[in-house]
């Protein structure tokens, strides 16, 4: 039974223009897992919304910037969203259920699985389970912070098959198109660190809309994390119909980032869908470390970023920059900082990881027939398929 996870922003479930919930679009998100559904998926949805939708009820133009607003706001905004989708999935005969997650649930490994058992039962059930962040009793230090990272983590947790980021996009393209006319979409991912594509606006961080908190950065950021998983990733326009045509009817619309060939497994999973607090960029010497046992010792460190504490998941940089694992880091940021001032013989003698709690990214599409294959068929329909979905 294939799994499929779908996540829906906050811009497609607004209707910016009568200040009020996207009917349609909830409506024709309904109608497109009922037929998932009656095709033998289990289907999880990520549901963003309960900020901007309580903005929308209490009349308010734009997003407040205080944690505390939001957090009100989103507790107005959530039992609006979940009343509608029950509505609507009891009108095409689902159950549906709400599921709020925290950064604590996902960090924590008893936590991290009570949640895996909690959608293994749902999904027996035959329920569809309705995600987002618990955003009401979330500290801005300890936030997810965006739906697309939310996704990627709950489909590494689940073990999906797809994973659909739906966005005010067709596609990805190798520049926003919106400013950039020579810009160009790219039909086929096979390696998310070796794209290279612009994903700023001018004059923005790629913060994602008005009402929404998610850019292109964060969708590449998901797609890194949802592939090394094993999970196949599509990035396309904001039209549930979409769904059922790629899973169903394998029709090639928007950008497919193959899955990794060799994903990882067992406890490495719950590493890789720990969110990252800081960078540690390596040396030659302890990539050569983390393949042989897992573990690097301060010596091999180059330069560390971020505001991390012990216990808590970096990710793993080359010289280049290229992200190549993530791990949990056995000291703080301020500890290894001031270990590596003194830069001394001690430094040897201290390791920063352990085996156990490391997980290198696995080597994404190319080397397996499978994917390759799959990678073919999509560049040589993919021209086709973007035309027709326009």
């Amino acid at each position: 039974m294939q799994v499929v996870v779908i996540k829906i922003g906050t811009t497609s479930l607004i209707n910016s223009e009568y200040s009020s919930l996207n009917l349609s679009a909830l409506a024709g998100l309904a109608e497109s897992v009922r037929t998932l559904k009656d095709n033998g998926c289990h289907v999880i949805l990520i549901s963003s919304g309960a900020v901007g939708v309580g903005c929308q009820r209490l009349g308010l133009e734009k997003k407040p910037k205080d944690l505390s607003k939001r957090q009100a706001l989103a507790a107005v905004g959530q039992v609006h969203l979940m009343r509608f989708y029950e509505d609507l999935f009891s009108a095409v005969g689902l159950t549906c259920s709400q599921v709020l997650l925290t950064l604590d649930n996902l960090s924590d490994k008893q936590q991290y699985t009570n949640a895996v058992n909690t959608f293994q039962e749902l999904l027996e059930y035959g329920v569809v389970p309705v995600v987002n962040e618990n955003d009401t009793v979330a500290i801005e230090q300890l936030k997810i912070g965006d739906n697309d990272t939310l996704s990627a983590q709950v489909a590494t947790l689940v073990h999906a098959d797809w994973l659909f980021l739906l966005t005010d996009v067709d596609a990805l393209y190798t520049a926003n198109p919106s400013v950039d006319p020579k810009a160009e979409p790219i039909r086929v991912v096979e390696d998310v660190q070796s794209l290279q594509v612009k994903t700023e606006t001018p004059g923005d961080t790629d913060a994602g809309s008005e009402w929404g908190t998610g850019g292109m950065g964060t969708k590449l950021s998901a797609a890194n994390m949802a592939t090394a998983g094993g999970t196949k990733m599509v990035i396309c326009q904001a039209d549930p119909d979409v769904v059922p045509q790629v899973v169903l009817e394998r029709k090639e619309i928007g950008t497919l980032f193959l899955p990794a060939t060799e994903p990882v497994v067992g406890g490495q999973r719950w590493v890789l869908s720990n969110p990252v607090r800081g960078t540690v960029q390596v040396s030659a010497e302890a990539l050569e470390e983390l393949r042989e046992d897992g573990t690097v010792s301060a010596a091999h460190i180059d330069g560390i970023e971020g505001n991390f504490e012990s216990g808590e998941a970096v990710a793993f940089v080359d010289e280049s920059g290229k992200e190549i694992g993530k791990a949990l880091c056995q000291a703080s940021y301020k500890d290894l900082a001031g270990l590596l001032e003194k830069q001394n013989e001690v430094l040897e003698e201290v390791v920063i990881t352990e085996k156990s709690n490391v997980c290198l990214l696995p080597s994404v599409g190319g080397s397996d027939n499978s994917s390759a294959s799959e990678a073919d068929e999509w560049h040589d329909k993919g021209a086709k398929a973007m035309e027709t979905s326009h």
